[in-house]
């Protein structure tokens, strides 16, 4: 296990979450463009991440800089349309997910060591999981029609969706 697991496994202790992790930082990349681009009204840095739209003002006062719930739909058409190349396979993962599932809620977990980001809406009805395997994998379970997508089941998803219970309870009850 490495340090920063070690860090997320204290946290896990002390805070008695179902989840070592409630945010994703994501990593600098010196390649990307430092330049200021415009999308639509608004302006655009892919390099600081940051716009000039409401949203994004309004998510900056809630979440640390470069945390992926501070990403717009400005950000987002940017980093798809010209920067996707400059991200690792993980946050690209988990930008596509936050706009294409309606995704709310991140959180890290380790399940068997093996790396678990879990991904949630508002209500609960469907889950993202992202498993670290040899390379990153997406599963989606729908909670009403009780079944993963594409028939694609991760190896360990009794232990996985006994987990996201514990995640949505705990949302559920705070």
């Amino acid at each position: 296990m490495n340090n920063i697991q070690d860090k997320f496994i204290e946290l896990y202790i002390d805070n008695e979450k179902p989840f070592l992790s409630e945010s994703y930082i994501i990593p600098y990349n010196d390649n990307v463009t430092k330049k200021t681009l415009k999308v639509s009204r608004n302006e655009v840095n892919l390099y600081t991440l940051q716009c000039s739209c409401k949203y994004y003002r309004t998510m900056a006062k809630l979440f640390p800089n470069r945390d992926i719930r501070r990403i717009c739909s400005h950000i987002y058409m940017k980093i798809t349309n010209e920067g996707d190349q400059y991200f690792d396979e993980i946050t690209k993962l988990l930008i596509h997910a936050k706009f294409w599932f309606g995704q709310e809620i991140l959180t890290y977990s380790l399940i068997n060591n093996t790396s678990m980001y879990v991904g949630l809406n508002k209500n609960f009805s469907r889950v993202i999981v992202h498993l670290l395997e040899d390379n990153w994998k997406r599963y989606i379970f729908d909670f009403i029609e009780e079944t993963w997508f594409d028939n694609k089941i991760p190896y360990n998803h009794y232990q996985i969706i006994n987990n996201v219970v514990k995640i949505i309870n705990y949302y559920k009850s705070n």
